[in-house]
């Protein structure tokens, strides 16, 4: 199979992809631009389109969104089948139900971006945003490993991206600070928005109004963070926090980089759900299982950090390869199912005009 990607940010993700199925043995090209004429000199049997990220994407979004509605046009036009990989969180909106009906199939990165596109009737899959393995942040972080081990604090870190009031979906009499934990509020994302000032204040404001909060501490540096995760025994709490794949790649970089435990909920679990084990390698959330006993089991979790992996990562990171190698192989098979299908439709049309 010869498959042209076309990612107009042409970054690390894509580069990742590429280097994956092309281990598989497939003849992969990747573009930044789709033209016409590369589609009438070339034949690809699928083209694979990335949605552009917001951050780094070269158009506004919505203008990305209908320049890539009109390549997969013109795609389809020449009897080519196509799909679209989006890695941050659907917009429910006329534009977006209009680009993604336009393709033959969709993957996203968790289930619950899956319930967004019940409607759709093409194929669907999960396929996740890869994290990159930062060997040379396994490395610095050996020399503290034995310092890691002999420290028994736990450092509870719950991230907020929107503002303070994302923790008020967490259940906080069930997380307590003890001689053996402290929870520390991490800022950083709100820095996108606000400057350091202004989040401080307004960190003050939000304390003033709840008083428990006081005994948290408040930091916004990645300075602080990476420190954090080289020094430190590391849980954070993501399970409140709706963030797409891409922001939670981040997350699992620090887990497999830096053993950094990761509580989820079932939705963020289902991107690699057969990597994370509950109780094990994290801790899951279950919204159709009683609040009050999962939130009891987290507190004798927490309560526990000396069965915590703080240290070892080479066999997680062996482990979260062979993950990855099952997407791309249920990615190649969803290819094979396209192009099967196509040249099914083709060959019907053509037996129709010959009758």
């Amino acid at each position: 199979m010869k498959i042209l990607i076309v990612s107009p940010d042409l970054d690390q993700q894509t580069k990742r992809l590429t280097d994956e199925l092309l281990k598989t043995g497939l003849e992969i090209e990747t573009i930044e631009d789709l033209h016409p004429l590369r589609l009438m000199l070339n034949h690809y049997d699928l083209i694979h389109f990335i949605q552009p990220l917001k951050l780094k994407g070269k158009l506004p979004i919505q203008k990305n969104e209908l320049f890539q509605l009109l390549q997969s046009f013109i795609a389809q036009t020449i009897g080519r089948p196509t799909l679209m990989s989006f890695h941050e969180n659907l917009i429910e909106s006329k534009l977006n139900q209009t680009l993604i009906s336009s393709f033959q199939a969709i993957t996203v990165g968790n289930v619950g971006e899956l319930k967004k596109i019940k409607n759709y009737s093409g194929a669907k899959m999960i396929l996740p945003y890869f994290p990159d393995i930062e060997t040379k942040a396994i490395a610095s972080k050996s020399v503290h490993e034995s310092q890691k081990n002999i420290n028994k604090t736990l450092n509870v870190i719950v991230p907020v991206y929107n503002s303070f009031n994302d923790l008020h979906r967490l259940s906080w009499k069930h997380i307590q600070n003890n001689e053996q934990t402290q929870i520390y509020i991490d800022a950083r994302y709100l820095k996108k928005h606000f400057s350091s000032s202004h989040i401080r204040k307004s960190w003050q404001a939000f304390i003033n109004k709840n008083v428990d909060f006081k005994k948290f501490i408040l930091f916004n540096s990645n300075e602080t963070f990476d420190d954090f995760l080289i020094k430190k025994n590391v849980v954070s709490i993501l399970k409140h926090l709706e963030i797409s794949d891409l922001e939670f790649s981040y997350w699992i970089n620090s887990y497999l980089n830096f053993s950094n435990m990761l509580i989820l909920n079932d939705e963020q679990a289902t991107g690699f759900s057969s990597f994370w084990k509950h109780e094990k390698n994290c801790f899951i959330f279950n919204k159709n299982q009683p609040v009050q006993k999962q939130y009891s089991s987290f507190c004798e979790f927490l309560k526990s950090p000396a069965t915590f992996n703080f240290s070892s990562t080479a066999s997680d990171i062996f482990t979260f390869q062979q993950t990855i190698d099952l997407k791309i192989n249920e990615l190649t098979r969803l290819y094979t199912k396209l192009i099967q299908q196509k040249t099914s439709l083709s060959y019907q049309k053509s037996a129709n005009m010959s009758l």
